[in-house]
């Protein structure tokens, strides 16, 4: 029997030290070491377990990730990028963090982070957390540009899945609505994906359409999309949201609004539909060069 009720189910443990610098002068990672929930692009449940280190096992040795049981020899622009993620979310601020709470879902427990410097420094905590953290999908981020940087796939999402099948893009610039979308015609074969493509431009203050251009999709523009969307890193904004036809209750709204659909060919979907304050920082810069793109398929007016 506990008798402790901190180690009873629900018990919480927190056994931080106050003192534990917030701060970390130098920048120069010497190891690092962690292990975290996130969201994931090739798991069915949505997230999974993450761990990993990337060390020398001595001064003049090779950098070397240990990740699921594989020994990757790496270099200092992985450390560098692991730095990049310390300081862009603050994780020195986490530093002496100890806390746990037992009974509760495995992602939301146990999240580490150990980073030594060659100064001396070092960033180490343990605390709770779950794949909804920013901080986690960020560091996710990193491990998987890193393996894909190095040729391995295991973090990519099935081949059917990246293979951009259909690509539906919308903005909302009050007071218009813009916006891309494969489109079906008659002279489309009923068993087979559309071949046509639509910019649209509804001026809700007007009331009017101020362009309407419907073109044959051209030789390689999804080959083009996949690439695009791999490279922007448009799949880490996706919301499962979309509301793209018919009245919406943003009808009259003022605010910003990005939207987009993006369907493999294996036919899973990621979607997204923001607004305004819930736009997220970075996404208006991922979806520009792809409308950037898309523009080239139309005639100016």
């Amino acid at each position: 029997m506990i008798n402790d009720m901190r180690y009873a189910c629900g018990g919480h443990v927190n056994n931080s030290d106050p003192n534990a610098p917030k701060e970390i002068i130098s920048k120069k990672l010497i190891s690092f070491e962690t292990g975290f929930y996130a969201k994931a692009y090739n798991n069915p449940m949505g997230s999974a377990a993450f761990s990993f280190t990337v060390k020398r096992d001595s001064e003049n040795a090779p950098l070397i990730l240990a990740y699921d049981g594989k020994m990757i020899e790496t270099d200092e622009t992985f450390l560098d990028a692991i730095q990049a993620f310390i300081d862009r979310d603050g994780m020195a601020k986490m530093n002496g963090n100890y806390e746990f709470t037992y009974g509760v879902p495995p992602e939301c427990q146990g999240y580490r982070i150990t980073a030594v410097y060659e100064s001396g420094e070092k960033i180490d905590f343990n605390t709770m957390g779950g794949p909804y953290l920013q901080w986690c999908n960020d560091l996710y981020k990193v491990l998987y540009n890193e393996l894909v940087r190095h040729g391995i796939e295991d973090l990519l999402p099935p081949l059917a899945d990246r293979t951009v099948v259909r690509f539906d893009l919308k903005f909302h610039e009050w007071p218009r609505d813009i916006h891309y979308c494969t489109i079906r015609m008659q002279d489309d074969a009923p068993d087979k994906n559309p071949v046509h493509y639509m910019k649209g431009i509804w001026n809700k203050e007007t009331k009017s359409s101020e362009c309407s251009q419907i073109v044959t999709i051209p030789e390689g523009f999804y080959e083009h999309i996949t690439e695009l969307v791999e490279q922007t890193g448009l799949r880490d904004f996706s919301n499962g949201q979309i509301d793209f036809y018919g009245d919406y209750k943003y009808d009259t709204c003022e605010e910003p609004v990005i939207g987009f659909c993006c369907q493999g060919e294996s036919g899973k979907q990621f979607n997204a539909f923001l607004i305004g304050k819930d736009i997220p920082e970075g996404l208006a810069e991922a979806v520009e060069p792809i409308k950037a793109y898309l523009e080239t398929l139309f005639i100016k007016p």
